[in-house]
């Protein structure tokens, strides 16, 4: 795993995502996903699908930018159309030629957002706790630009933890990389789905406190996953999990753990001695060389901290995606629904105050998604050291 430290997280970030504005770079990563190109017409084509990319990653820029200089009444909408734009550049770089604008272009299908959009709430209910986000749904059809994105992402997203490799010297390594993979669901299993907004809110890492405070519950924890190797093929997987705020709640995310039946004999789970006002505990697993290492943990994202959040549920989905309905239904709202909206903004009440930590945490985490998709691994650019150095 790439971690860049910076004073400036989103400066850095837009760096790195615009090298793949130039078209020269852009075509030799299509190149190195697709192949060398075989002859004059292939080769065309990269070139196109490289200038489109440029013409993307450009648009999200400014659109980022806007939101930024926009209030919460109009910076929903540049979020969501510089999602759009970040989308359509991984889209480009990980599609094949059916996949550019000019082709899907060519088929009335593709001309829709690809969600759908309802809201159910008078205007004097609009301004009350969270009524805004609850009655606001989105739903997934089958046609438009977020199927074509969709379809184009990795069939699996990698886990990561923190693993320590042990030599027979004494001296040790240690780093984040993958040690396992996540399957996302096809796209045939989500048509039709709907979701509120709120609940489209409740697995984005950065927002889940946030909901938390606000009533409205988010089985999740803070979580620390650590590998260590040894030298003669043992490995120990150790899982910290804090601040489940109850015993119940712990007892939910525990239960997504699954070990095969052999090793069910060298798994422990103990209380975490170093947590006084909080609920949590340590899961431990032990492994031979010889051990086949069946077992599943419990799904996280890592928020911009570098810290992981764990739920009592799979999102089965990669996170952008979340963040991609989320902003879809915000934008909708501004867009289309502007007597609730400022009705809601105008009040201060709890909806509004979890859109602006949307607005604010989507231009910082959306973009950095977006970067790893066109990298293909994880990157974490931040203020501080990586964790494994503390």
């Amino acid at each position: 795993m790439e971690w860049i430290v910076t004073a400036d997280v989103e400066r850095e970030t837009w760096r790195r995502l615009l090298e793949f504005a130039n078209i020269e770079f852009a075509e030799i990563q299509i190149a190195r996903r697709h192949g060398q190109p075989t002859d004059r017409r292939v080769q065309t084509n990269y070139r196109k699908q490289a200038e489109q990319m440029r013409v993307a990653l450009l648009q999200a820029r400014e659109y980022f930018e806007a939101a930024y200089r926009t209030s919460l009444i109009t910076s929903p909408n540049h979020v969501y159309y510089g999602m759009i734009s970040l989308a359509s550049a991984v889209m480009l770089l990980l599609g094949d030629g059916s996949k550019s604008y000019d082709m899907l272009r060519r088929s009335p299908l593709n001309n829709h957002h690809g969600l759908g959009f309802s809201v159910d709430l008078p205007a004097s209910r609009a301004a009350q706790g969270t009524n805004l986000l609850d009655n606001s749904r989105v739903e997934i059809l089958d046609r438009g630009h977020f199927k074509s994105w969709y379809n184009t992402l990795p069939a699996t997203t990698p886990a990561v933890a923190t693993v320590r490799t042990r030599a027979s010297d004494g001296t040790s390594t240690t780093g984040v990389r993958a040690i396992g993979s996540e399957s996302r669901r096809p796209f045939v299993e989500l048509i039709g789905h709907k979701s509120r907004v709120i609940e489209c809110l409740r697995l984005l890492p950065e927002i889940s406190a946030d909901l938390e405070r606000f009533g409205v519950p988010v089985i999740r924890s803070s979580t620390t996953h650590e590998v260590e190797m040894h030298p003669d093929g043992r490995h120990t997987h150790k899982w910290r999990l804090r601040n489940a705020h109850s015993n119940e709640r712990l007892c939910a995310i525990l239960d997504q753990f699954r070990f095969a039946s052999d090793l069910v004999d060298r798994v422990t789970v103990v209380p975490d001695i170093e947590l006084s006002t909080t609920t949590g505990c340590i899961v431990s697993c032990a492994l031979r060389q010889e051990d086949r290492p069946q077992f599943s943990w419990p799904s996280g994202r890592m928020d911009l901290n570098g810290e992981f959040v764990t739920y009592a549920e799979s999102p089965g989905v990669p996170e952008f995606a979340d963040w991609y309905f989320s902003a879809y239904g915000l934008s909708m709202l501004s867009r289309y629904f502007p007597d609730l909206w400022i009705a809601c903004l105008d009040a201060h009440c709890r909806s509004a105050k979890l859109v602006e930590a949307f607005v604010e945490c989507a231009r910082l985490k959306v973009p950095v998604l977006a970067l790893e998709f066109l990298l293909g691994s994880p990157i974490r650019v931040s203020t501080h050291r990586a964790p494994w150095y503390s």
